[in-house]
């Protein structure tokens, strides 16, 4: 919390209050209402997603119940360090109601492994398209972002490669066997051996990974589609492509365990900086940067009420009545 208001002080020291109050003040309302619209589109469509993965398991909820849990566990997150918060929330809200604590996070391990894969595939297509029929640079060091990513993609099709094969996971939880000896470490380890064990599982169902995988690269076009409308909800005279390179380069850091509450104070630098390299005022940089950030919060308040309702809450499982013979 300290980290991130010192970084939003840092921020404000550096714009000109008055051109940032004036930005405001001249906003058209009608661009943020529908950016709202397509952001909750964006949070069905996120757990629509899950719960490809989560059917994969045996774990049947329905689109609601996925979309409320989903709702629940990043409004939880927004008081926890970034992704990793909510995602345990998330989790916890699952298995606590019977199912497998294995398959739930595999499921949530999943889910995070391939769409930062689809993230960076979609970062690789943007920068190509910019650089090479294009030929324009978002910043002049666009290429070594290119070729960067590009790394870390090929590395994680190997590292998904890897980790699906059983021998090699075994062996790796044999290197963890250590952990018996600490407090909790044979539950840590039972833990671990069902996660694996499910994860590996997932290397059975290609289509269906494959299926999410593609749902992934529609969802990216999400945030893009509402951070542009909000540019010009408050005169941002941006080109629409530019957008396409700098929200997914934005995504890729919020997805990163950050060190403030939700990110707060980095994803508004984020905007700041990378909106600054195509000229835009710091003003209307860190306006940018702060509305999309709420308007993330404001997607997820109806999970705060939903959590006041409900509490953690997933649907329980249906338990088989048992028939008692007569005497």
């Amino acid at each position: 919390m300290l980290l991130g208001v010192s970084l939003f002080a840092l921020l404000f020291y550096t714009v000109d209050t008055e051109e940032f109050k004036t930005a405001l003040l001249n906003s058209n309302p009608i661009f943020i209402v529908i950016a709202y619209v397509i952001g909750i589109a964006d949070r069905i469509l996120m757990a629509y997603k899950w719960n490809i993965l989560l059917r994969v398991k045996g774990i049947t909820i329905s689109l609601y119940k996925a979309t409320t849990t989903y709702l629940t566990s990043t409004f939880l997150g927004l008081f926890l360090p970034t992704t990793v918060g909510g995602d345990g929330v998330r989790a916890y809200a699952i298995a606590r109601e019977g199912y497998a604590s294995g398959d739930v996070i595999s499921s949530v391990v999943m889910e995070r492994i391939l769409g930062m894969m689809a993230l960076m595939l979609f970062v690789m297509g943007s920068i190509s398209l910019s650089i090479f029929w294009l030929g324009q640079r978002f910043f002049p060091d666009i290429d070594n972002l290119f070729w960067g990513v590009t790394a870390f993609f090929v590395l994680s099709i190997v590292l998904l490669a890897v980790t699906f094969n059983s021998t090699v996971t075994s062996r790796g939880l044999k290197l963890l066997a250590g952990l018996e000896r600490m407090p909790l470490g044979k539950k840590i380890l039972k833990v671990l051996n069902s996660v694996t064990e499910s994860y590996v599982g997932y290397s059975r169902n290609k289509k269906e990974l494959g299926l999410f995988f593609a749902w992934c690269m529609v969802e990216n076009l999400f945030p893009i589609a509402w951070t542009y409308l909000l540019a010009r909800a408050f005169q941002i005279e941006v080109e629409p492509f530019y957008f396409f390179i700098l929200v997914p380069i934005v995504l890729i850091l919020r997805r990163l365990p950050l060190p403030t509450p939700d990110g707060a104070g980095i994803h508004e630098g984020a905007f700041v900086y990378l909106l600054s390299l195509i000229g835009v005022a710091a003003e209307k940089g860190l306006l940018l940067g702060i509305t999309t950030h709420l308007l993330v919060i404001a997607l997820v308040l109806p999970g705060g009420i939903f959590f006041l309702l409900n509490g953690v809450h997933a649907p329980r499982k249906k338990q088989a009545k048992v028939e008692i013979p007569a005497a």
